[in-house]
């Protein structure tokens, strides 16, 4: 029996992409390819809406309308509209953050935690913008550092990429302060 004929015609590379699946890890794209998927996720994320917590609604079903504003703190709003929007309480802002910072925990594609990471610092930009407030506990300077990076990234949003630059740009002035 011939190599081709034990591995049905398959390449080495393609071999070992396949048993990478099976393990459970993601075959290697190539950069346009992996930044295009991290913009797709970004965007559809950023018109989606920040998932409700079940267990909580399903919990307290007598008094759901009295805590639906602490429940959906963005009452259905899209979390890019909220992200950019400087009415937006820093309760919610700070749901955003935890959201993005779960999604980024996972162990999921390069693209989707890539996407996870641009929410997760876009709400900390948001926070510093709009509220004067720091809701983590990494420096200006790493904010500002990781402002740039996503800045320079192809697949962020335009607005998006405004909202980081302004926020870049108040850490660079806190730093010095």
């Amino acid at each position: 029996m011939s190599n081709k004929e034990s591995t049905f015609g398959i390449t080495l590379k393609g071999l070992t992409d396949l048993l990478g699946v099976g393990v459970g890890i993601d075959p290697p794209q190539d950069t346009a390819s992996e930044d295009r998927a991290a913009g797709e996720l970004l965007g559809a994320r950023l018109a989606g809406t920040l998932p409700l917590d079940t267990a909580v609604v399903n919990a307290l079903p007598a008094i759901i309308g009295k805590l639906q504003a602490e429940l959906m703190p963005l009452a259905g709003r899209p979390l890019g509209e909220a992200l950019l929007d400087d009415k937006t309480e820093l309760s919610a802002i700070k749901r955003i953050k935890d959201y993005g910072k779960k999604l980024a925990a996972g162990r999921d594609s390069k693209a989707n935690h890539s996407s996870a990471t641009a929410i997760y610092f876009s709400a900390i930009a948001s926070a510093l913008l709009f509220h004067g407030q720091r809701i983590t506990s990494y420096s200006y300077e790493h904010l500002r550092e990781s402002f740039n990076e996503l800045i320079e990234e192809t697949w962020i949003p335009p607005k998006l990429a405004r909202h980081l630059s302004k926020a870049r740009r108040l850490c660079a002035k806190k730093r010095r302060q």
